[in-house]
């Protein structure tokens, strides 16, 4: 099942000298059917702090971090982890996949 993480991109600043250059990005988690209720309860109880993070993430990232297939992949990956670390520490992470409905920079 996919589930939208936000009606709403997620828009930050990279970390360029001139504060010029940003991303914006529509991220979908990949979960079970089964877990979709939980997933989307937990989402909309955190959804501040989780945007939070996808801001202060991509802070962190120049243009050349999130240029390319292979950063792409990282940058899912490192998403999923840090989104089920944060929603269930400790326990079984329910979601499996990050993807984006939109990735661009400028």
């Amino acid at each position: 099942k996919y589930i939208p993480f936000s009606e709403q991109a997620i828009m930050g600043n990279l970390n360029d000298p001139k504060m010029s250059r940003y991303v914006k990005a529509k991220i979908i988690l990949a979960v079970d059917p089964k877990d979709e209720a939980e997933v989307q309860k937990l989402m909309g109880e955190k959804e501040a702090e989780l945007r939070d993070f996808l801001i202060t993430y991509f802070a962190g990232c120049t243009v050349s971090d999130i240029r390319g297939t292979k950063n792409y992949n990282r940058i899912r990956r490192e998403i999923c982890d840090k989104f089920n670390d944060r929603l269930w520490p400790g326990q079984r992470p329910l979601i499996y996949e990050v993807l984006f409905s939109d990735f661009m920079t400028n």
